[in-house]
């Protein structure tokens, strides 16, 4: 007695099956078959409705706005799901790998885009989460007060900063003794632990 597939599970289990049915009566009806084997890949999914792709570009219009990198991924999705209320958004889309035209599409959001973010690269980046993390890091890299680019250098004994050399001590902390230097600020010549400016710097 045939039965009526509940689910995609039980509907590709049965098509695997009709499938591999099939095989046997074509095998054994030619002989030249013989001692052949079915390996057949079946894979029953639902067709998302036209225009899924404009997700995607409405995701990205809104990480180009003033403050939306900084926003959470569900906080967005909340602003993209009513403009397409048939489409079954899913929370993955951030991690989804994007295809060349989709980085193309992207890539002319970007160039199109009416504010300091037009100069922002997207090389190497991947899915939606790439971008965003890409375009908030480029968008507080502009805003930064001060920015560097002095060559540091430490070793065992010095730490050279640009022209500066600074000799390193063991300063006394409690129980302990940190690698340290000392910087003038002013008038002032603070103590800064090596170890701690070599966190940042890896950073």
């Amino acid at each position: 007695m045939n039965q009526t597939p509940q689910n995609y599970g039980e509907a590709q289990a049965h098509l695997k099956k009709t499938l591999q049915v099939e095989w046997n009566r074509l095998r054994s009806q030619n002989p030249h078959l013989a001692g052949m084997e079915l390996k057949a890949e079946t894979l029953i999914y639902k067709k998302r409705p036209a225009g899924y792709y404009k997700v995607y570009l409405d995701i990205m219009e809104r990480l180009l706005w003033r403050g939306y990198a900084d926003k959470t991924q569900q906080a967005i999705l909340s602003e993209i799901k009513p403009l397409h209320p048939h489409q079954n958004i899913m929370p993955n889309i951030w991690q989804k790998k994007l295809t060349k035209t989709q980085m193309d599409a992207m890539n002319t959001k970007v160039k199109t885009s009416g504010n300091n973010t037009q100069n922002i690269d997207l090389a190497g980046c991947r899915t939606l989460a790439d971008i965003k993390g890409r375009i908030r890091m480029h968008l507080h890299s502009a805003e930064a007060v001060q920015t560097f680019k002095g060559k540091i250098a430490i070793n065992s004994t010095t730490v050279v900063i640009g022209r500066d050399t600074h000799l390193i001590h063991n300063k006394p902390t409690g129980k302990y003794q940190y690698p340290s230097i000392r910087v003038a600020v002013g008038k002032k010549r603070p103590w800064v632990r090596v170890d701690v400016l070599a966190a940042l710097l890896a950073n």
